[in-house]
């Protein structure tokens, strides 16, 4: 008998369903970090080049960060989550534990 949609049904799901949440195409702590720092800039300077300095980082910044997350848009929560995984857990490699001279007692 062959399998036909009619004799199993599936839900659909649309990628924009699924699709992680971006602001501006980027990652939202990224954007909000690159919008701080460069108002920041033109505050700080407070000219004409200043701010034309400001927004040309804005304008290079986005773009590369929309770049980012077109391809990753999960890299900035996988690695926040590395981080977190890595300062609760203490367990090294064999490689890293010969390369400090550990005693072959302390290795599996």
């Amino acid at each position: 008998m062959p399998i036909t949609p009619d004799r199993y049904p599936m839900a659909r799901y649309f990628p924009s369903a699924t699709r992680y949440q971006l602001t501006m195409g980027c990652d939202s702590l990224l954007w909000l970090i690159l919008t701080i720092l460069c108002v920041s800039l033109a505050w700080t300077w407070r000219n004409i080049p200043g701010i034309g300095a400001a927004i040309g980082a804005y304008g290079v910044g986005v773009g590369v960060l929309r770049k980012v997350g077109r391809y990753d848009p999960l890299a900035v929560k996988v690695f926040l989550q590395n981080l977190q995984y890595k300062l609760i857990y203490g367990a090294g490699s064999k490689v890293t534990a010969r390369l400090r001279n550990l005693p072959k007692k302390w290795m599996a």
